[in-house]
């Protein structure tokens, strides 16, 4: 951590992630490390965090979260189509220049939703398939000329 983090706590990053998408402890203490390490400012580091894979899972779980919450009368799968509209129509994944995600646009009906819901068998599969998508479509390198620092985030958000 930086000095003033250190006495502070929470590094600045981590402070502006809301608490359901921030990694563990022992995450921001590993990217802590890693960012001052290489200098990056506290936005690279939210940035890439919030860009990230590991983000894209929890921010699904915690949606069906909130809606389970909101409505739990819903069955699962009602609840996964719910979520993964939510994705599709704030344009979190759409701006990545997709045309689609998983076939999904804003401009598709419910059962469109559903079709491609009953194809995974739970929220993580979902986010599996989701994630996998938005990465085959939209990765590049987040810090050009940084590749190793990327991998060593990358493996930490991985848990690896």
């Amino acid at each position: 951590m930086g000095i003033f983090d250190h006495f502070l706590g929470t590094p600045q990053w981590a402070a502006s992630l809301l608490k359901e998408i921030r990694p563990s402890r022992k995450e921001i203490a590993a990217i802590e490390k890693v960012r001052c390490e290489y200098a990056f400012s506290h936005e690279d580091i939210t940035f890439f965090v919030l860009g990230h894979r590991t983000t894209t899972r929890r921010v699904l779980r915690h949606a069906c979260q909130a809606i389970r919450s909101q409505a739990r009368h819903l069955p699962d799968q009602d609840v996964q189509v719910e979520a993964l509209k939510q994705r599709v129509l704030s344009g979190c994944a759409l701006p990545l220049q997709m045309p689609s995600l998983l076939g999904l646009t804003p401009d598709s009906s419910d059962s469109d939703f559903a079709r491609v819901v009953v194809e995974y068998s739970d929220i993580d599969q979902l986010a599996d398939a989701v994630t996998a998508e938005e990465y085959a479509h939209a990765h590049v390198p987040v810090m050009p000329g940084y590749e190793d620092a990327e991998r060593r985030l990358d493996d930490i958000l991985l848990g690896h």
